[in-house]
């Protein structure tokens, strides 16, 4: 079935150079193109498309305020900004309603592999209520502890640029929001940043601060229930997994970018957790209580309740996004990586193992821990390696 995807932009000679740019796609897609946000919404009244991409700066209506009101009408469509103006201004304001942002002149490649991304990971969400939830998801919630020390070394005389992106990569919300500006087009940058730290050195204090205090994550979700949800302990549990994945990447020779990757995934691995708990923590709630009563892994019983899991919606989300393809698949693939393409040691692997690991330490008597699939750590020539992944779970553990 061909995507549906709507371009629009003012300027009709910058949409007929579209049409002749991804003429080669019109096979796969069925495209439309409009002059106004005005049109576009008329034509999303009359019709669904999978993805909208939107000039920012247009007369009556522009880009950012039109990818608003289709985060409302039409929350499953995905939502990418187009914009020739680099400021940052328009970066911080765009931050809820775009998912992804690309720079324009937009090279044609780049677009299509950003447009196919963005449909393919949609069509891995099958129920459509998950797919409304993560799409109106303005942003993630952070811990009211960490955000207050960000504010405070933030407002400090002599703010720490390498202290600042050490608290960052502590908190997996703020750590997935950062690593999304940060490694989008609009920064063209030639690698992915792969971790926090390197984000806030390349940002820039002042950029960091106004990113922190603009996105209001910890104010958004401030209002929202999340009973039945041990914040502190998910924290916990995130950083104490991305801890023991690094250093199981190092005992097997990783480079530092691969590394990185597990780092960042082992504290991101559990972010759909927090979708669930903040967007429907009723049902969330029931799903908690029956895990804790023995009825089933959380993964089942959110699979039974949902349509999808924990691990899928926060790995939709990050892939939406546009975060690299390692730590989509690290994050979507956690707890049953023999369900992943991978065939070699990867990041996914150091982050199962110590997901497994760490898990007991976390969980109450009648709840059901994820089991390491010793068949697939076999597969791929490893098996001989979990004694020494083991040991490394009782070492050198993270200090709290």
């Amino acid at each position: 079935m061909k995507r549906r995807i709507l371009f629009v932009d003012d300027e009709p000679n910058l949409l007929r150079g579209l049409q002749r740019m991804l003429r080669s796609m019109r096979h796969e897609w069925d495209m439309e193109f409009v002059g106004s946000g005005s049109q576009a919404l008329a034509r999303i009244q009359e019709q669904e498309f999978d993805v909208v991409v939107s000039d920012v700066r247009m007369p009556e209506m522009d880009g950012i305020e039109l990818l608003k009101a289709i985060r409302i009408r039409a929350p499953k469509t995905v939502r990418i900004l187009l914009s020739g103006q680099a400021d940052k201004e328009n970066l911080l304001h765009s931050i809820g309603p775009a998912h992804q942002f690309l720079a324009k002149p937009c090279d044609a490649e780049l677009l299509k592999t950003c447009v196919s991304r963005c449909c393919a990971l949609n069509a891995t969400i099958f129920s459509e209520q998950v797919k409304a939830l993560v799409s109106r998801i303005e942003c993630l919630p952070v811990l009211p502890s960490l955000y207050s020390q960000l504010v405070d070394e933030l407002e400090s005389e002599d703010p720490s640029l390498d202290y600042i992106g050490h608290l960052i990569e502590a908190d997996p919300a703020m750590t997935a929001k950062i690593l999304n500006i940060v490694n989008s087009a609009f920064f063209g940058l030639p690698q992915n940043i792969a971790s926090a730290n390197q984000a806030t050195a390349y940002l820039g204090l002042d950029v960091i601060k106004d990113l922190v205090l603009m996105v209001k994550l910890f104010e958004h979700y401030q209002t929202k229930s999340l009973s039945g949800m041990n914040l502190d302990n998910l924290w916990r549990h995130s950083l104490i997994v991305a801890d023991l994945a690094k250093r199981i990447m190092i005992q097997e020779g990783a480079s530092e970018r691969q590394w990185r990757y597990a780092f960042t995934g082992g504290m991101l691995h559990d972010l759909g957790m927090l979708i669930f708990a903040a967007e429907v923590p009723g049902q969330y709630q029931q799903i908690i209580e029956q895990e804790k009563a023995g009825k089933g892994s959380i993964y089942d019983l959110e699979l039974e309740t949902f349509g999808c899991t924990h691990a899928a919606i926060g790995a939709y989300l990050l892939g939406i996004w546009g975060l690299p393809l390692s730590l989509v698949e690290t994050v979507a693939y956690h707890h049953r990586p023999a369900d992943s393409s991978i065939a070699a040691f990867h990041p996914l692997i150091a982050v199962h193992v110590a997901h497994t690991l760490t898990q007991p330490s976390f969980r109450g008597p009648h709840e059901q821990p994820t089991e390491i699939d010793e068949e697939f750590i076999a597969s791929i020539g490893f098996e001989d390696r979990l004694p020494v992944w083991r040991e490394l779970n009782q070492t050198e553990a993270l200090q709290e």
